[in-house]
């Protein structure tokens, strides 16, 4: 009649051991923390030059090319909207006219940086250098 006791018969040899138990929840803490560590990442930021073509560069005889990028992602050249794919065409005969052509990309304040971006690669892949001014 060993197996039932009563519970005032206190032996020391059985009682519950829990530090294999604090082991455990430890160990999960120590991996919730590590796993949840939270990383700020702010990328990079880009400003934007807001340089305007100097009183040499303006008094050349022939105007530039300006390409204007809206807050919408709306391209204007010569006040005209103008799809991406017609801005190499565009950089190409004014090359071919003056090899020193000036080729001025505008952007708004609040504009894509990426459409800023992709004018200046179509420019200089049609061979031209950009000037960079601000759209104000």
């Amino acid at each position: 009649m060993g197996r039932f006791r009563s519970a005032s018969e206190d032996d020391p040899d059985e009682a519950v051991d829990i530090s294999p138990l604090i082991d455990c929840v430890f160990i999960l803490l120590i991996f919730f923390i590590v796993t949840t560590t939270f990383v700020d990442e702010s990328g990079f930021g880009a400003d934007r030059p807001t340089s305007t073509p100097s009183s040499a560069e303006s008094d050349s005889e022939d105007e530039p090319v300006i390409f204007k990028v809206m807050a919408d992602g709306r391209i204007f050249e010569s006040d005209l909207k103008i799809p991406f794919s017609s801005i190499r065409p565009i950089v190409a005969n004014k090359l071919a006219k003056d090899n020193e052509a000036k080729i001025v990309v505008m952007a708004a304040p609040d504009a894509s940086f990426g459409a800023a971006a992709r004018i200046v690669d179509e420019v200089r892949l049609a061979g031209g250098k950009p000037v960079f001014a601000d759209l104000r």
